[in-house]
């Protein structure tokens, strides 16, 4: 229910913070009390948080981590497993 920022292998200060801060609402209602898996996408800079088959997306270009409509989403729409547990990206 916290998470963390890191730069290389350490942790920020001011670091662990309560999840509830992201506002992540499931498709129930219920506030989201863990995250799987999170990433961001090169091809559009969005922030993409995985949680119990289902997925937010979060633009954070401006001065504010900005929850867009429309989420969650299902994570079957990337081809993710119910419970990932860790998200490889590349460049390419």
């Amino acid at each position: 229910n916290q998470y963390w920022v890191f730069k290389d292998t350490v942790s920020l200060p001011g670091y662990p913070r309560p999840l509830s801060e992201w506002g992540l609402r499931t498709s129930a209602g219920g506030l989201s009390e863990r995250v799987e898996a999170v990433f961001v996408w090169p091809h559009n800079g969005k922030t993409y948080l995985f949680s119990a088959g289902e997925y937010w997306r979060f633009d954070e270009a401006g001065t504010e981590r900005k929850l867009e409509e429309g989420y969650p989403k299902p994570a079957s729409n990337w081809g993710m497993p119910l419970h990932p547990d860790d998200i490889i990206g590349f460049l390419d």
